[in-house]
């Protein structure tokens, strides 16, 4: 059998080896001629690996549904045999050590091509070695690579993706694939294969380390440092290939020898296209801004990082017929692939030992500027465990200092200012490999002014500007958490490393004993109840927890699970702000089970939350009293999430995983198209994603019902188009501000006010907002109504800005509560929790729905 035939006859001549099977021989039918399920990739991957001395199967982890995340390493035997060694060169940067190229394939699951592209690479690779006779022409230039690289090859890196659209896909194609793009088999439905099980388009997840498959890549990546990190994906169908040289932007971290290495390899490839007379084309619109693709990241590791993207994508399926009237095969999309990839391979090992070099030499850079933040800030520990999940070395002051400092996210010119640190602040020094990663994620960037111009010019012309994501990421404003930056480090005696657990959201779990020391022991009294606790004994009432940002609502949600009743503080507590929760000893007894003590200090391991024990309700003068009215009691809501067609999946995915994982609090998934009365039942609180498909999908019987349901008491929230779609329905009282039509805005952070409404008091400022378009209300200028608004003067905190951008969304209102009889509609024209990273607005969602509903 081929291994693979292109409809356009190009020579593909690979390696062939006697004894080495092919993928054809594996699976029983030729690359490109069908989609390789999941199971069928790791079978090629062992079958090949059995065969072949060249080759060594690594498992680096497992998806959320639990499928394996496999490499296949390919080198010298005497490596492999010796890996462990030839790694311990390599992190000593030894420069004799081997250079390493790792292919991946497959981040976006119904990019399918990949996959079957990565599977005739490792064969290639594999035969290369053993080929008799030597083979001419590519299959030639192959048979010595592995002298000079280790090949690393993920062939899918979302599992769980890839199983969703391949499995639809066989599902739905007949006997001869149908290349009508009407045709069903090129009509994937709602969610399509693109994002991972969660919905998390792990593409962009990079920076952000919110996905179980994301973070086991990185720590693989760590493990091996490649120094060319080749990501295959698809585009639209009637495009021709992409290969770097990148299109502008450019981060300025980005060094200019990986810019120099990326036109190296694109002109390797351009003449391997251009031998074949296939089109391709560079630079325009994949560019190297954004710090979480596959490309970007591994550069700011020190490595070189780049994305091929081949025509094709969810709608290609098997075959399709393009505009021009020709036909895209799989086959079609496979070969190029392969080409372009064991080109890459082949140029990595042509300069192998300059690639060495380079990355040895960027990774050894000194350390740089320190970044210092406080530790009593909610999401200071997140932040913290985040960079250290990059690698870079975070610490504590061991004691306090008075250090000279500039605001991290500095607004016009700043002067340093002497501030004192206490002792427990946190600090990161850029430094090493992780240096240039660490200053991207800690610091706002500027666009360049002319390429600013350029887009300026396009919009006045009706065009779209050349952004192709967020142009603002900072983790200290994302995460809401005041931070300082020094322009030198610290002496390493004055810090301490604490150990961190990088699997949850937080750090190190405290003991028993540091949650004890903040007031009395925590009693375990056994099953709470007036009728068998006194009271009066000197025992805690209970305990408060301050706002603690995630780790907070996640303690709080593990609570409300095991039945536990809470009160909410929507005014100050004594030595406690508003926002805290209290958690009374004394519970309804049918609704707990077992020892609350013991519930209560297990939770606060878990989570790295510190309860205050309470042993009065007394309260002084301007301080509310444990048990006033100003503490709402609180139980566990029934959450609905809406999805379906229409509905923003990574929008949808990230308000599920926020629930779901985040803070652990299982949310019931209901379809937009069923929006009856019987999917309201039950529920205290339904949220809506943005989306354009509320109107066609749901429609005027889901309103009829709507309506009701919020007069008795239901909370709904709606985020972005799913305003829209209640404010034309005349369910939202609310006026959406006017916008020029060629507004672009492309993920702008925004500085904001907050209003008196109780939603956000555990806020003790008012937090950064993302802006992704150019959707804000106008104030009603009611304090009940109007809970964020963007600051009316300089509201762009990072992020480029179009002219009239600042001025459209300065003073607009970004958070609205309204009330409809006994019930509440929450309103957020931008999505509160945007890719799981943008820590700083979740509180607000997450109070409206945790504790609105008995408001």
């Amino acid at each position: 059998m081929p291994l693979l035939a292109p409809s356009d006859g190009a020579s593909l001549a690979l390696p062939q080896a006697t004894g080495l099977p092919s993928p054809a021989e594996i699976l029983g039918r030729p690359l490109g001629e069908h989609l390789t399920r999941g199971a069928e990739i790791l079978d090629v991957l062992d079958h090949i690996a059995a065969a072949s001395d060249h080759v060594e199967i690594v498992d680096y982890g497992r998806s959320v549904e639990d499928r394996p995340l496999r490499l296949a390493m390919l080198g010298r035997p005497d490596r492999l045999e010796r890996l462990d060694d030839a790694l311990a060169a390599r992190r000593r940067g030894d420069l004799e050590a081997p250079a390493m190229l790792w292919l991946a394939a497959g981040v976006h699951g119904d990019e399918a091509s990949s996959s079957e592209a990565a599977l005739a690479v490792l064969h290639a690779l594999a035969a290369a070695p053993l080929a008799s006779p030597p083979n001419e022409g590519l299959a030639g230039e192959l048979a010595d690579v592995l002298d000079e690289l280790l090949v690393v090859i993920d062939p899918n890196a979302n599992p769980d993706g890839r199983a969703r659209y391949v499995g639809w896909l066989h599902a739905t194609v007949g006997a001869e694939p149908d290349p009508d793009p009407r045709a069903l088999e090129h009509r994937p439905p709602w969610p399509d294969g693109r994002t991972n099980h969660y919905l998390f388009d792990l593409n962009r997840d990079w920076a952000w380390a919110t996905q179980p498959e994301t973070r086991q890549r990185i720590d693989a990546l760590a493990r091996f440092e490649p120094e060319v990190y080749v990501d295959l994906h698809e585009m639209g169908a009637e495009r021709t290939y992409f290969f770097p040289p990148a299109a502008e932007p450019v981060h300025p971290a980005v060094p200019n020898t990986a810019l120099d290495w990326l036109d190296v390899f694109g002109r390797a490839n351009a003449a391997a296209f251009d031998q074949r007379s296939w089109l391709y084309f560079v630079r325009d619109v994949y560019d190297l801004f954004y710090p979480g693709y596959g490309d970007t990241y591994p550069i700011l590791r020190g490595g070189v990082g780049m994305t091929y993207e081949m025509a094709g994508g969810e709608r290609a399926g098997l075959a399709v017929e393009r505009p021009s009237g020709e036909v895209l095969t799989l086959a079609d999309r496979v070969a190029r692939h392969t080409v372009a990839a064991l080109t890459t391979v082949r140029t990595a090992a042509r300069h192998a030992r300059a690639l060495r070099r380079d990355a040895v030499i960027r990774r050894a850079t000194p350390p740089g500027e320190t970044w210092l933040w406080r530790a009593d800030q909610a999401e200071a520990r997140a932040l913290a465990a985040l960079l250290e999940r990059h690698g870079a070395t975070v610490t504590r002051l061991e004691t306090a200092r008075r250090l000279r400092v500039v605001p991290a996210i500095p607004r016009g010119v700043v002067d340093a200012v002497e501030r004192e640190f206490a002792a427990g602040t946190w600090s990161v020094t850029a430094r090493g490999a992780t240096r240039p990663l660490v200053e991207a994620l800690m610091t706002t960037v500027e666009l360049d002014t002319e390429f600013l111009n350029r887009q300026h010019e396009r919009l006045a012309s009706g065009l779209d500007a050349q952004v192709y994501d967020i142009t603002a990421w900072a983790l200290p404003i994302a995460f809401g958490v005041e931070t300082w930056r020094l322009p030198t480090t610290i002496d390493p005696a004055e810090r301490s490393r604490p150990t961190m657990a990088l699997e949850t959201s937080g750090g190190a779990t405290p003991s028993l004993d540091s949650i004890q020391t903040i007031g009395p022991r925590i009693a375990d009294t056994g099953t709470a109840g007036p009728e068998t606790d006194d009271l009066g004994t000197g025992e805690p009432l209970g305990w408060i927890v301050p706002p603690s940002g995630l780790d907070g609502y996640r303690f709080l949600a593990g609570l409300l699970t095991d039945g536990l009743h809470l009160r909410w503080a929507t005014e100050a507590l004594e030595h406690a702000p508003a926002g805290s929760v209290f958690i009374p000893r004394a519970q309804p007894s049918a609704t707990v089970r077992g020892s609350i003590v013991r519930r209560v200090e297990a939770a606060a391991r878990e989570t790295h939350v510190v309860p205050r024990p309470a042993t009065t309700s007394w309260a002084d003068a301007g301080a509310t009293p444990l048990g006033a009215d100003g503490l709402v009691p609180v139980r566990r809501p029934r959450i609905g999430l809406v999805g379906g067609e229409g509905i923003s999946a990574t929008d949808h995915g990230a308000l599920w995983h926020l629930f779901d994982r985040a803070i652990g609090l299982p949310v019931s998934r209901r379809a937009v198209g069923r929006l009856d009365r019987a999917a309201l039942e039950g529920l205290d609180v339904l949220i809506l994603p943005t989306g354009d498909g509320y109107s066609r999908h749901a429609g005027a019987r889901s309103l009829d019902v709507l309506r009701p349901w919020l007069k008795r008491g239901g909370v709904l929230v709606a985020v972005g188009g799913a305003t829209r779609w209640l404010i034309e329905a005349e369910l939202l009282e609310l006026e959406i501000r006017n916008a020029d039509p060629s507004l672009d805005v492309p993920g702008l952070a925004l500085a904001t006010l907050r209003g008196d409404h109780p939603l956000g008091v555990g806020l003790p400022t008012p937090p950064p907002a993302l802006a992704l378009d150019d959707l804000v209300f106008e104030p009603t200028e009611d304090p009940q109504v109007d809970v964020l608004r963007v600051a009316p003067r300089d509201p762009i905190l990072a992020g480029a800005a179009w002219p009239g951008t600042a001025s459209h969304l300065a003073g607009g209102l970004l958070v609205a509560r309204r009330t409809v009889g006994d019930g509440h509609i929450v309103a957020f024209a931008q999505p509160p929790a945007f890719r799981g990273m943008w820590r700083a607005t979740m509180p607000l969602l997450l109070d409206a729905a945790l504790f609105l509903p008995w408001l």
